[in-house]
C-alpha cells in the first residue's frame, strides 16, 4: 500500500490520541470544536502518518519554517522544513512545491531510527501530501521537489 490523503476516522481520532494533542496545543479550546476534522497523508499497511504541524510566525521569529507531524508506527517526530522556490500562482499547472531542507527533526535520537529511513519516510508522504494534504483544493495537479539529499 502506498500514502493517501484522507480524513481521520473519528476511531483513529481516539487510537492515536489526536483529540488530546489538538486541546494541549490550543489551550484555549475546553473541548474539541464540533468541526474537528482531522485529515492526515497515511500508509495504513505501514502504520505510518504525516500531518501539517505549524509553521513560524515571521512577525515573530527570525527564521521561517513549515512543521510536520511523522508518526511512523508510533514512533513520533516533529520535522521543521525551508520551503524552496516554486509555483506563484495556483493556475500553474503543474504547481511545483519546492522544499530546500530539513531545519530539524525532534527528537535528535531519532527513536533508534536513521536520519536517512526517516528524511526518505517523510519525502514519500510529502509527494502525496502536496500543498495542503486531503484539501488540495487550489493545486490539484502537483509536484513536489525536494533540493536536499535524503
Amino acid at each position: 500500500m502506498t500514502f493517501v490523503n484522507e480524513y481521520v476516522s473519528p476511531e483513529d481520532i481516539k487510537k492515536c490520541k489526536l483529540d488530546e494533542q489538538f486541546l494541549r496545543s490550543h489551550p484555549e479550546y475546553k473541548s474539541l470544536p464540533e468541526n474537528f476534522k482531522p485529515s492526515w497523508t497515511i500508509d495504513k499497511e505501514r502504520n505510518i502518518y504525516l500531518m501539517g504541524a505549524g509553521m513560524a510566525n515571521p512577525a515573530r521569529d527570525n527564521e521561517y519554517w513549515i512543521g510536520f507531524l511523522l508518526n511512523c508506527d508510533g514512533k513520533e517526530f516533529f520535522i521543521k522544513l525551508e520551503r524552496g522556490e516554486g509555483s506563484k500562482k495556483y493556475s500553474e499547472s503543474p504547481y511545483i512545491i519546492a522544499w530546500n531542507n530539513v531545519k530539524s527533526i525532534y527528537p535528535t535520537d531519532l527513536h533508534g531510527m536513521t536520519y536517512l529511513d526517516v528524511v526518505s519516510l517523510l519525502k514519500e508522504a510529502l509527494s502525496v501530501f502536496g500543498d495542503d494534504g486531503m484539501i488540495n483544493k487550489f493545486a490539484s495537479n502537483f509536484i513536489v521537489k525536494f533540493n536536499f539529499e535524503a
